[in-house]
């Protein structure tokens, strides 16, 4: 999925010329904005315009999923593994990290 991902970017001409990694993580933080937007805007139960069968939410969260994954790509970062190697760890921490209020 990640590299079907990056590849669809590609295709798309957004890596024309290649971003900087900046910019890259700019757009990833815009789309995790626009989850927050939908969330303030009350819309995030609404249907989603673009993705039927699906809600605002859903929609702005597979966007987020998306940029990071095409951005892995792009830095040849085993994603998929690397999150299941850290869900692995996290499920050792202990509560809260040890006491963190958030």
């Amino acid at each position: 999925m990640q590299h079907a991902a990056y590849e669809n970017s590609v295709n798309h001409g957004w890596w024309e010329p290649p971003p900087e990694d900046g910019t890259v993580i700019s757009l990833i933080h815009k789309e995790v904005s626009e989850v927050l937007d939908t969330l303030r805007t009350c819309t995030s139960h609404h249907e989603s315009q673009k993705i039927p069968g699906f809600s605002n939410l859903e929609e702005e969260l597979a966007d987020v999923i998306l940029q990071v994954m095409v951005f892995a790509e792009r830095k040849k970062v085993r994603l998929g593994a690397a999150v299941a190697a850290k869900h692995e760890f996290n499920k050792k921490r202990p509560h809260r990290h040890g006491g963190k209020a958030f």
